[in-house]
């Protein structure tokens, strides 16, 4: 699945119970509905891995999206892992404490 609006751009693909979901652009209010809507369009799953190294922008509406999908999750005994976060998704993350509670993970540069 593919999601193109302006200033925001969502991928899903699923393997097996594992969903991988790639965000670029902004998460903000103007464009947390199409992240919603892609992320309520997941069927059953055990895992999801969304790549945020390509967010430019994140505010309080997407960091709710996130915390509501990582608990509507973890109640199944699913996993939500927030990877390679952008700087600025990364600052975000820390600044409320959700990079606490929610598994990230960053890709091996070297």
């Amino acid at each position: 699945m593919s999601v193109n609006e302006p200033g925001l751009r969502i991928s899903t693909v699923q393997r097996g119970g594992e969903r991988f979901g790639r965000v670029a652009g902004e998460l903000d209010a103007a464009s947390v509905r199409q992240f919603e809507l892609a992320l309520a369009r997941l069927s059953a799953i055990d895992s999801l891995v969304i790549d945020l190294s390509r967010i430019t922008l994140l505010d309080s509406a997407g960091l709710r999206v996130i915390a509501r999908t990582h608990e509507r999750l973890a109640e199944r005994g699913a996993s939500l892992v927030l990877a390679s976060p952008s700087l600025e998704a990364m600052r975000v993350l820390g600044a409320t404490g959700l990079s606490d509670v929610i598994q990230i993970t960053f890709a091996d540069r070297g």
